[in-house]
């Protein structure tokens, strides 16, 4: 019996056969051996999932930079890092121990938390990482092992990257709390911190201990919060006329700048955020306090221990012993206000509905004093603390 030969082209189709149908499955087409960049992306959303797409891992990236944050707080965001081909794919087999380190250090820090992941699917998330000191342009370095799918050798390391910089800042302190009057005391030039409830049961607060021969003699609140506190003359650490600020929480002191003057007797933040101040013997300050910058409004030789702008920021009442003076910033002018205060002012401040809180030499109690019939209308007990040299209320809600 004879056979007649098939042509030749359905024997190249008769062997392709088998390669078709190993490349077809129950989901449909799959490609086989390693996808280009373009074919993997393609597909990741696809119903049928190409194999192999990435790999092996020659180089580690940052697909997540490290975020800025404050000193021991979690960087935000955390990083994340990428095992990856040549085209940048992630290596889905690669499950290596993938290792940060800080790499440019400005500020010193030690890096905390769990900086040694072992990466699943060639991804390592970190998230618990900070840094214990503040500095600008901080870097992390990532390291990890080159992928031995053969596990012959001990692998090498794979190259180290280098992450985007990023900062790490000190916080600064903590802000007033609501509803709160902050005042500081001086017996001697030995200064001390409270605060006060506004509202009773009037709350009675230390902010820290006794700041030996700091002589504070003014405190003041400004939109944000943020408590300043000013030096006097008597100051016997080489301070005078220094601003400084006041964390609301502990009383704890940062360093703020010199206003140039050395006898600054009391603050006064006027609506719109500027920053006024009394310099015994020598008049108004006006200070910008962003920029730092100090200048003389007013030249005046009065002795004024206290001042507070008005709510409107359209007067000025500053307190000369039992007496109530007022400044219009329009006119410059000084008028005499009320001259039966009860005893000699050293701090004061005004309430949102206008009455002023006055604290008067040797007395353990903050006076609230009406405006409109110059009388006392009533008292917070300070118990423990006198002279009360300044006072600030930061008022952001009614009670209730």
């Amino acid at each position: 019996m004879s056979f007649r030969r098939a042509p030749r082209r359905l024997l190249i189709l008769a062997g392709l056969i088998p390669l078709l149908l190993g490349m077809w499955g129950a989901g449909g087409a799959q490609a086989i051996g390693r996808a280009n960049p373009a074919t993997c992306q393609d597909a990741a959303g696809g119903a049928t999932p190409l194999v192999d797409c990435g790999g092996p891992a020659t180089h580690l990236i940052f697909s997540v930079q490290p975020g800025d944050a404050l000193v021991n707080q979690l960087l935000n965001p955390q990083p994340v890092v990428e095992a990856v081909d040549d085209n940048n794919i992630v290596d889905t087999n690669y499950n290596l121990l993938v290792t940060l380190t800080i790499g440019t250090n400005p500020g010193g820090g030690d890096l905390l938390g769990t900086f040694g992941l072992t990466a699943v699917a060639g991804v390592a998330t970190y998230t618990d990482l900070s840094i214990t000191h503040a500095g600008v342009g901080y870097t992390l370095l990532a390291n990890g092992p080159e992928e031995d799918r053969a596990a012959v050798v001990q692998p090498a390391d794979l190259p180290t990257t280098t992450s985007d910089p990023f900062d790490i800042t000190q916080p600064g302190p903590a802000p007033a709390s609501c509803n709160t009057i902050y005042g500081v005391t001086d017996a001697r030039s030995n200064s001390r911190f409270f605060s006060v409830g506004s509202f009773p049961p009037h709350t009675l607060t230390a902010l820290g201990g006794v700041h030996q021969g700091d002589n504070f003699e003014g405190i003041d609140i400004d939109q944000q919060g943020q408590i300043y506190a000013s030096t006097a003359a008597a100051n016997q650490h080489g301070q005078k006329g220094m601003l400084f600020q006041v964390d609301g929480l502990t009383g704890a002191l940062t360093p703020a700048f010199s206003t140039g003057y050395n006898d600054v007797e009391g603050l006064a933040f006027r609506s719109g955020g500027a920053l006024w101040a009394w310099v015994d013997g020598k008049g108004l300050l006006l200070i910008d306090v962003d920029h730092q910058s100090v200048g003389l409004a007013v030249s005046s030789t009065r002795h004024f221990e206290a001042l507070a702008w008005n709510n409107a920021g359209d007067k000025l009442y500053l307190a000369e012993r039992n007496k109530l003076w007022t400044w219009d910033p329009n006119t410059l002018a000084f008028s005499l206000f009320a001259s039966n205060l009860p005893g000699p002012v050293l701090g004061m401040d005004v309430r949102p509905h206008g009455n002023l809180l006055l604290g008067v030499a040797k007395q353990q109690k903050i006076l609230i004093w009406d405006p409109i019939t110059k009388t006392t209308v009533g008292t917070i007990p300070t118990p423990g603390y006198k002279p009360i040299q300044s006072l600030a209320e930061y008022q952001c809600q009614q009670p209730g």
